[in-house]
C-alpha cells in the first residue's frame, strides 16, 4: 500500500504542469492531497475535492480497513516531496516521515490500545457516548477508529453516534487531518457526523501553546481550551487521551535537529523535558495533563521508557499526575514496518490530585 502511494506520487508529479512561481512545498501538499483524496474516493469516500489524478489499479484495502490503509497511504506519501525544475516537477526522496517520527500503526494494535484503555471507563460510565477520547497526534485516525468500534460494541450504539459525539483529535500535518476526516467520516456516513469531525479533528501542534509560543510555531500552535471548548471550557478534561505520539529524539545518536527557541520553550513548559530529549517525552506530559481526574491515557511509546536512566523526568512527570497500570503491554520489536525498536503500551489513570512520586 505504502509503494504504490509513492508509485502514484511519482507519477502524478512528472505529469503536472507547473505553474510560475510555484513553490516546492505547496507542490508537494497539493501532490500528497490529490493522491489521497483520489485512493479514498476510489474507496467510497466522499469528499469535497474532485479526484483529479487516476488512481489506475491501485490495491483496495482488504483486510487493513479504510482508516489503516489510508494511514498507510498517508506514511508513503511523506517519504516523497516534490522537486520543481524550471515548469517541470519530480518527486524525491523526503525526510517528513523520519523528521516527523511518523509510523503506520496497525490496526490490532490500535485496537488493543483502546480496548485497554477505554475498558475500564466503560465499568464507570453508563453511557459510552457521555465520554471524551482525543488523539493528540492522530495521523490518520486509526486510533479513533479502534475507539469508535469498540465503544460501538460494548455500548451497543450506532458507530456514526460514537464518531459524532466522542471522538476528538488534533495533527499538525493539514494532510493527516484530511485523511482522518476521510476515514472516519466514510465509515460514519452521514452529515451530522461530518459537521462534527470538521469541528472536533483540528489542525495544530498539541505540545506548543500561544502564551509562548516560539515565533516559528505561531501559526501552529494550539489553545486546546479554545478548540475544545465543550471539552475543556470547565476545567475538566478528557476521558482518555490516547494514540501513538510521534518519536523523535533531540539528543544521543538519532539526534534530530531542533531550534534554539523550540528547545528553550519545551525547558520550561515541560519538567519531562531533560536528560534524555524527546518529543514523545512532551507528548506523555501533554497528555495526562489533558486528562480529567479518572481519565485514561493510552500510548504506545519505546519499551526504553520504563527504565531508561534518561527517561526519569518523563517519568516523574506522569507519576506526578497519574498512576500507570500494574502491567505495560509487549508489543515487540517489530509493532511498526520497517522499524526495529521495541515498543511498549502504557496504560494508566489520572490522579484526583497531583503528588510527589517515589524516585
Amino acid at each position: 500500500m505504502r509503494r504504490a502511494a509513492t508509485a502514484l506520487m511519482a507519477r502524478s508529479a512528472e505529469e503536472r504542469a507547473i505553474p510560475k512561481g510555484a513553490t516546492s512545498a505547496a507542490t508537494t501538499f497539493e501532490v500528497r492531497r490529490e493522491v489521497l483524496v483520489a485512493v479514498a474516493r476510489r474507496w467510497g469516500a466522499k469528499t469535497t475535492h474532485a479526484a483529479a489524478i487516476d488512481v489506475g489499479s491501485f490495491p483496495e484495502p482488504g483486510d487493513l480497513g479504510l482508516t489503516s490503509a489510508l494511514g498507510a497511504v498517508y506514511e508513503g506519501l511523506l517519504e516523497l516531496e516534490i522537486a520543481i525544475e524550471g515548469r517541470r516537477a519530480r518527486a524525491v526522496a523526503s525526510e517528513s516521515r523520519r523528521r516527523a517520527g511518523a509510523h503506520f500503526t496497525s490496526p490490532e494494535v490500535a485496537a488493543d490500545l483502546a480496548r485497554r484503555t477505554l475498558e475500564p471507563l466503560v465499568a464507570k460510565s453508563g453511557d459510552v457516548l457521555a465520554l471524551r477520547i482525543c488523539d493528540p497526534s492522530m495521523g490518520s485516525g486509526v486510533f479513533l477508529a479502534a475507539a469508535a468500534a469498540f465503544l460501538a460494541k460494548v455500548g451497543r450504539v450506532p458507530e456514526r453516534e460514537v464518531i459524532a459525539r466522542s471522538l476528538f483529535g488534533i495533527d499538525r500535518d493539514p494532510l493527516a487531518v484530511e485523511a482522518a476526516r476521510l476515514a472516519l467520516s466514510t465509515i460514519a456516513g452521514d452529515e451530522a457526523s461530518n459537521r462534527a469531525l470538521a469541528q472536533n479533528l483540528v489542525r495544530g501542534n498539541a505540545v506548543v501553546s500561544p502564551d509562548g509560543a516560539p515565533a516559528e510555531l505561531a501559526t501552529e500552535a494550539l489553545d486546546w481550551e479554545r478548540a475544545f471548548a465543550d471539552v475543556l471550557g470547565r476545567g475538566r478534561g478528557f476521558d482518555a487521551v490516547l494514540g501513538n505520539p510521534p518519536w523523535v529524539a533531540y539528543a544521543g545518536r538519532a539526534a534530530q535537529p531542533l531550534s534554539r527557541d523550540l528547545h528553550a520553550y519545551f525547558r520550561r513548559r515541560f519538567t519531562a523535558f531533560a536528560k534524555y530529549r524527546t518529543l514523545q517525552g512532551v507528548f506523555v506530559a501533554r497528555g495526562v495533563e489533558a486528562l480529567a481526574p479518572g481519565g485514561r491515557l493510552g500510548f504506545v511509546l519505546p519499551t526504553s521508557m520504563a527504565d531508561l536512566a534518561g527517561y526519569a523526568p518523563v517519568r516523574r512527570a506522569h507519576d506526578t499526575l497519574a498512576m500507570a497500570d500494574r502491567n505495560l503491554v509487549d508489543y515487540g520489536a517489530d509493532a511498526f514496518d520497517g522499524v526495529f525498536q521495541p515498543a511498549m503500551g502504557l496504560c494508566s489513570t489520572r490522579r484526583d490530585q497531583a503528588v510527589e512520586p517515589a524516585d
